[in-house]
């Protein structure tokens, strides 16, 4: 099944659906984005662990209703797969050959394979490499965000406890920078259980973070996964024989801007309403000037996405599932409270998360 994309967008990738389909000889089921999604359902949804990404359950009806005609019990899903298989436009493993194996012969095609990923010369990817090397900033390997210019003084402030937020195994600094990251990344915790369509959703399968899987990949060194420059280069090697030539080839990966845009717009009053009066922007978390130059009709250099809008949305209405009441240990009485929850805790952690969730890591 392939979600269609808005018309005018320049993220159609019904090409690759199709070509995918035939190879296979099975049938292609194409079903357009949901176009009418209240951002306002979250908060409605089950009650989750986590805050709820619902970039990635906008079409869960769709995907039940669609499941249910055709007697499907399960709905298999790619997710994973870009930090499984290293899709990560960065230098990092120009840094993890360096770690590795230091200056030989191998590393001048590992700083060009590695430059050829974060688009910079290749000069600039040794010395980011030879710096990496020399001194490993490893906390805020994690702490780095594209969201920066959305957070305000109150996370800043606690910026010398980044280290709470970083697995103890990941604090190595002999541990690659590429290998670091990769890990983090598929620590993600991804939903299993629709929160929306609950019963009614087809059981979730996500065969690519199946652990065989996951064990191999990051076994493998990054340099290996991206070799000749390319992002899952590995993967499609492996795969070539199996892959019509043109998703093979392809180094374009299709986005959700134009879609994320649209069911902004169509929910500006619940969106603003939620940010600028919620407890991120509240509590200093959150920079209310730039989210009001980011929900405002003006143009704004602003560093960040509309996927990160959506996300602390997110976040806001799963602080006020969760917070607004408590129940005490008796399981008794419930009682109103300002804020149960640590929210800037939950922020601080999710910084870097949220750009693995909605970039695979690229910038």
């Amino acid at each position: 099944m392939h979600q269609l994309p808005l018309p005018g967008s320049n993220s159609d990738e019904r090409e690759y659906a199709r070509l995918s389909a035939a190879n296979v000889g099975r049938d292609l089921i194409e079903r357009e984005r949901n176009r009418d999604f209240r951002i306002e359902s979250v908060s409605k949804a089950a009650r989750m662990p986590f805050p709820i990404n619902h970039i990635g359950w906008m079409n869960a009806s769709t995907d039940a209703r669609t499941a249910s005609a055709h007697s499907a019990g399960a709905l298999f899903s790619g997710a994973g797969g870009d930090p499984l298989f290293f899709e990560f436009r960065r230098w990092w493993p120009a840094a993890d050959y360096l770690r590795n194996k230091g200056i030989d012969f191998g590393f001048a095609a590992a700083a060009l394979d590695a430059a050829r990923l974060r688009r910079v010369s290749v000069w600039k990817g040794a010395a980011l490499a030879w710096a990496e090397l020399v001194r490993p900033r490893v906390v805020a390997r994690e702490s780095a965000s594209e969201s920066g210019g959305f957070f305000g003084k109150g996370l800043r402030q606690l910026e010398p406890q980044d280290a709470r937020f970083v697995h103890p195994h990941l604090m190595s600094p002999n541990l690659p920078v590429g290998k670091h990251m990769q890990t983090a990344s598929l620590m993600h915790p991804l939903g299993h259980y629709d929160p929306f369509e609950r019963e009614a959703a087809p059981e979730l399968v996500n065969p690519l973070l199946s652990q065989p899987l996951v064990d191999l990949c990051l076994g493998l060194p990054t340099y290996l996964l991206t070799q000749g420059g390319r992002g899952r280069a590995l993967a499609r090697q492996a795969f070539a024989a199996e892959l019509p030539v043109q998703i093979a080839a392809r180094r374009s990966k299709g986005g959700m801007e134009e879609h994320l845009k649209e069911i902004l717009n169509s929910n500006m009053e619940f969106a603003r309403h939620t940010l600028l009066n919620g407890e991120l922007v509240r509590r200093g978390l959150l920079d209310r000037a730039a989210v009001e130059a980011v929900l405002s009709a003006t143009p704004t250099a602003l560093r960040g996405s509309l996927g990160h809008v959506h996300t602390f949305i997110g976040i806001e209405l799963w602080l006020g599932r969760w917070g607004a009441v408590a129940v005490d240990d008796s399981h008794k009485r419930t009682a109103r409270m300002s804020s149960p929850v640590n929210v800037a805790a939950v922020l601080h952690a999710l910084r870097s998360d949220i750009d693995r969730q909605l970039h695979g890591g690229s910038e």
